[in-house]
């Protein structure tokens, strides 16, 4: 071996340190800290998860679920159970959902009839 292929390997060994020890900085950093909802976080910091926007992001996902769930149950199910023979308002259902109720005229379709249309591909604009 010459002194300029020892020179190379030297040169090519002091890189790829030099390429681990800047590696092995960034993760530290980036697992040190980490972003949230525009929020610089350590994880050293002793913040309580219930207090953090991440716990009030997923707790108010999950309680406008819930809530619409419960109100579709309502609609659906009478006692507690599937009535197909419930009549459903459909104007009433969509305009409860955009607006304020507002006293409308219109026509009431069997729960079991509006789920046949829908599986049968039938659908008004």
């Amino acid at each position: 071996m010459g002194i300029k292929t020892k020179t190379k390997k030297w040169f090519l060994i002091l890189l790829q340190e030099w390429c681990v020890m800047i590696f092995v900085l960034c993760a530290t950093v980036n697992i040190e800290y980490f972003k949230n909802n525009g929020e610089a976080v350590a994880f050293g910091n002793k913040t309580v998860f219930e207090e953090s926007n991440t716990f009030r992001t997923l707790f108010s996902k999950w309680e406008t679920e819930l809530l619409n769930y419960i109100e579709l149950r309502n609609i659906f199910e009478t006692k507690g159970e599937y009535n197909g023979n419930k009549i459903i308002d459909v104007r009433q259902f969509v305009e409860s959902h955009l607006a304020a109720n507002q006293e409308t005229v219109s026509i009431g379709y069997y729960l079991d009839d509006l789920l046949k249309w829908g599986q049968a591909g039938l659908f008004f604009e």
